[in-house]
């Protein structure tokens, strides 16, 4: 009888352990490679020059966003970017904004992301285009939707991966191979940057907000352009520690459970 209840306990135990383990995997998720949308489709991200924070830092000509077929680091498509830095800014910077609202709408605009996990995707900057530092913004906008549906275009934003006002701390060097870009969400320093509830942390009663914007500066101010960079494989991935600890409760489980049975 005792045996009996000793199991009926690691058996609830275990699944509550499998109840954290799908919560977990339920705030990750694949977002896009672009395969699906027809070439030069704005997805995602705006043109660089649709966001008043930094339309005055740039060059009207280039600025486009847009999915190609130049290249891919998986699949056959990915989304471009170019724009062009004017001359003589003190801190230039680029807002790439995901913005989209009921009435100026953007497919896979505001793309909800778990402030619990790692945010990741892949990018290409071409040989001979000048280096740039790179971070995001989280919309802090309490999103109930799944990893990748679109969020709403309220709540503050943070700088995410960022040691100051669009400061972002990853430097890509011009490269013809594809390089990954990762954001462990719950380490990144974070530093305010819009709305009344901005305060330099991340917080969402649910656990999830959306990718707002990529922050991108150039390594020398001076270096105005042209830049290209092409963008591919969003996505949210578990963060480590969560998956270990998951894990290590699992088979604690089991061994308990195995040395029960063998008394």
């Amino acid at each position: 009888m005792r045996r009996r209840y000793r199991m009926r306990k690691i058996f609830v135990l275990a699944v509550v352990l499998l109840l954290a383990a799908s919560a977990a995997f339920a705030e990750t998720g694949y977002i896009t490679g672009f395969e699906n949308y027809t070439l030069d489709q704005d997805v995602m991200f705006r043109t660089p020059t649709f966001s008043g924070s930094t339309s005055g830092m740039l060059e009207t000509t280039p600025s486009y966003t847009g999915v190609t077929d130049l290249n891919a680091h998986s699949g056959t498509q990915s989304l471009r970017v170019d724009w062009q830095w004017k001359a003589a800014q003190t801190s230039p910077w680029l807002r790439l904004t995901t913005y989209s609202t009921a009435t100026s709408t953007l497919p896979l605009g505001n793309p909800t992301i778990s402030i619990n996990n790692r945010f990741g995707f892949w990018i290409l900057l071409p040989s001979g285009t000048p280096d740039i530092k790179l971070g995001i913004a989280v919309r802090e906008d309490n999103s109930t939707q799944p990893i990748g549906a679109s969020g709403t275009a309220s709540g503050g934003i943070e700088f995410v991966g960022c040691t100051g006002f669009a400061a972002p701390t990853r430097t890509i060097t011009a490269s013809d191979s594809w390089q990954y870009v990762e954001f462990v969400l719950p380490q990144e320093p974070v530093v305010a940057f819009a709305g009344t509830t901005a305060n330099g942390k991340l917080e969402s009663t649910t656990g999830k907000g959306n990718l707002e914007s990529l922050v991108i500066t150039p390594t020398d101010p001076n270096n105005v352009g042209p830049y290209t960079i092409f963008l591919d494989d969003f996505a949210v991935v578990p963060e480590p520690g969560s998956l270990l600890a998951i894990g290590t409760g699992l088979i604690g489980m089991i061994g308990f459970a195995i040395r029960r049975r063998r008394a």
